[in-house]
């Protein structure tokens, strides 16, 4: 069974803290939000909290480095030990302010055992996640100490953010979505299936869409098209006349017909290149109005979700955020993190919506979470239903245009949609229906520590099992001949995998598998 860790408050009086002659910080994570997340410069160096350059309304931690020290660094004392044989894994993110080649050395001190440092090179400029395995050592540890390039007495200003163990209490969801009830895997051929989507083509502002942007969205396969089991979004350079109204570059924006409240999505897609390219899969209220709803609460009343978007000119940068009565445009709630080569690589894109948060992540690593402490239709317009939105847009945030930019695709293996207890699908087209009729098996418990059980339905032949990760990588192949329960053990690191069963004639059926710690 899943356990959920409970976040702890430290609560003590001011005067107790400005008579503290070394402030401790509070337990992992550190975000840089609270006034007790502060380092200790030594050896020159400086400490300050800054504004994310990329995210106005961020606070991270800054490292000042004088030059005057090869040795100079920062330390933090967490209010609880760091135990790594519970958490062996830290994770942060750091921001380069250029290509040049950094080392990050995380050293963990005054522990139970001698200390322990790990380092991981930065060749990027911007946000960076870096992961410091920590598994072959053990002990408890009071004291967190970063450097940046150790030994080098070299100047440089590089920030930190959302410093983490890895623990529940600090990357957790706070809720697990586990049941499948929409999906399109994409496996037909020709136009998207007007069951599923619906292609938005009337610009809405006087033949034009909002933000800049200078495309025409279009119904054509050109533009979109499903085959080969992928879905391909595709950006042009071409004239193109709608209604009139002649404009040089032509996309498509796919709205789903399905909506719900709460839940989590999840779409492997892998993004278009170059500079004024703009990608996005977000969602919208029902409110807004769209292909069955009628107008009743305009942007941004209605909410809108940004699972991901990606600007070509500021490439492998993902954003998650959201708008709201309170926050839209420019003071938009937003997170981001780096991504890997995120044009020729399937990513993960997920969003998690529970009644109490909404959080975002890339290949299942959370890197953002939007939790308003006062929730009203300004700050949380998220306990309405909502739909998914697939689209392409050229210029407006994605930036100037490449002159010789000729065309780019966002190409899509799975747009999947999870909820549970508590959740709500308010509209249930033709795909759920086919979803619920053709899973032949029940995973049990889900979520579960790599132990559990399959009960299959009455399938006709032998069945293939692949066992596979986010990606799509197969890590494993079990045949499967007798239909009663099963009993399965893996030994596989908590996180988000697919078991799918391949029956005689080549048919697949799939379920989400969460691995917990």
């Amino acid at each position: 069974m899943f356990e959920y860790m409970i976040r702890f408050i430290l609560v003590a009086s001011a005067f107790f803290f400005a008579s503290m002659a070394n402030l401790r910080a509070q337990t992992l994570p550190i975000d840089f939000n609270s006034s007790l997340d502060n380092f200790t410069g030594f050896g020159g160096l400086t400490f300050a909290k800054t504004t994310d350059p990329l995210d106005a309304s961020n606070q991270v931690g800054e490292f000042r480095n004088q030059g005057g020290d090869p040795w100079e660094g920062g330390f933090i004392d967490p209010n609880s030990s760091m135990d790594i044989d519970v958490y062996p894994n830290y994770i942060m993110r750091f921001y380069s302010p250029d290509a040049n080649q950094h080392t990050v050395t995380l050293k963990l001190e005054n522990g139970s055992n001698p200390n322990e440092e790990r380092s991981q090179s930065v060749t990027s400029m911007g946000w960076n996640s870096l992961s410091f395995d920590f598994t072959a050592a053990a002990g408890n540890y009071g004291r967190l100490t970063l450097f940046v390039d150790g030994g080098s007495a070299s100047t440089g200003t590089f920030l930190f953010d959302d410093i983490h163990n890895g623990s529940s209490d600090s990357v957790a969801l706070d809720t697990i979505y586990t049941q499948l009830v929409w999906a399109d895997e994409f496996d037909y051929f020709g136009p998207v299936k007007p069951d599923n989507w619906f292609s938005e083509t009337v610009p809405p502002q006087n033949g034009n869409w909002f933000n800049g942007e200078v495309q025409h969205y279009t119904d054509r396969t050109d533009n979109a098209v499903s085959a080969n089991g992928m879905l391909t979004i595709t950006a042009k350079k071409e004239t193109y006349d709608f209604q009139g109204n002649v404009k040089n570059y032509t996309s498509a924006r796919l709205n789903s017909m399905f909506s719900f409240t709460y839940g989590r999505v999840d779409v492997l897609a892998k993004l278009p290149e170059g500079d004024g390219t703009w990608p996005a899969i977000w969602m919208l209220g029902n409110s807004i109005g769209n292909s069955q709803y009628p107008a009743t609460n305009p942007w941004p009343y209605c909410g809108e979700i940004d699972i991901m978007e990606h600007w070509g000119n500021n490439p492998n940068v993902i954003h998650g955020s959201l708008h709201t009565g309170s926050s839209s445009g420019a003071t938009v709630n937003t997170g981001s993190m780096l991504a890997s080569d995120v044009s020729n690589e399937f990513h993960l894109y997920s969003m998690n919506w529970s009644p109490n948060e909404i959080s975002f992540l890339v290949d299942s690593e959370l890197y953002y979470t939007y939790n308003p402490s006062v929730k009203n239709p300004d700050t949380w317009p998220f306990d309405d239903p909502q739909f998914i939105l697939l689209n392409i847009a050229m210029g407006g945030v994605g930036g100037n245009i490449d002159p010789n930019f000729t065309e780019s695709s966002m190409v899509i293996d799975y747009v999947r949609v999870y909820q549970g207890p508590g959740a709500d699908t308010t509209v249930k087209v033709s795909v759920y229906d086919q979803l619920e009729e053709e899973t032949q098996f029940r995973i049990s418990p889900n979520p579960n520590q790599g132990d559990f059980e399959l009960a299959f339905e009455d399938i006709e032949g032998s069945l293939q099992l692949s066992i596979l990760n986010v990606k799509g990588q197969v890590l494993g192949r079990r045949e499967i001949t007798q239909k009663d329960k099963q009993r399965f053990s893996l030994d596989l690191p908590a996180g988000v995998y697919f078991i799918e069963a391949t029956d005689e004639i080549g048919k697949a059926y799939k379920e989400r598998l969460v691995i917990s710690e």
